[in-house]
């Protein structure tokens, strides 16, 4: 994920991010962003799947 990247700001409960903050590096993700942006695009294509059988 070489592509430029921009800097954005998103609100987070305490219980989400532990949730980030414990499970980053069981993914292999070397930032927090890194696994972040892994899941949103895990859930995005999840949606696209679930759209598409319907």
């Amino acid at each position: 994920m070489n592509e430029d990247k921009k800097r954005h700001t998103i609100w987070l409960t305490p219980d989400a991010w532990s949730q980030v903050e414990t499970s980053y590096t069981k993914d292999n993700c070397t930032t927090k962003n890194e696994y972040i942006e892994k899941a949103i695009r895990f859930y995005t294509n999840v949606i696209k799947l679930r759209i598409s059988r319907t």
